[in-house]
């Protein structure tokens, strides 16, 4: 699927529609529709790695650089957290979300003090917590 075509993606996510969308190392987020086109969804100015729909279609995604975004199905961006109890997300890289609509996420990395923390989101009530 789209080899040669997008730069080093990491995680994908499929939405309602058979659409698959990956983040890349440039930052972008790529979507493939079921006739095989590629094109930009959007453009985080980050990394973005693990992401996840949630029940209203919004793709949630744990950027390395930027913290947990939220991407509305037009590709509009929305910051949900950069820290937890006053410290900055270093590397968020994965997440999922439950069915009642909590984000767990992780933030790891081997170049940074405090690592490997797990985070839980709860939207809409922008909660963030260590776990």
């Amino acid at each position: 699927m789209a080899l040669g075509k997008i730069n080093s993606p990491e995680e994908v996510a499929v939405d309602n529609q058979g659409r698959v969308y990956g983040g890349t190392q440039d930052g972008k987020i790529m979507v493939l529709t079921p006739d095989d086109k590629l094109t930009a969804f959007a453009e985080t100015h980050g990394r973005p790695l693990g992401m996840q729909f949630d029940k209203n279609q919004n793709l949630i995604v744990a950027d390395a650089y930027k913290g947990l975004l939220s991407i509305n199905p037009q590709g509009k961006i929305t910051v949900l957290a950069t820290s937890v109890n006053g410290m900055p997300f270093k590397f968020t890289d994965a997440l999922d979300i439950s069915s009642d609509g909590i984000v767990y996420f992780t933030e790891a990395s081997f170049k940074y003090e405090n690592n490997d923390r797990i985070g839980k989101y709860k939207i809409p009530s922008f909660i963030v917590e260590d776990h």
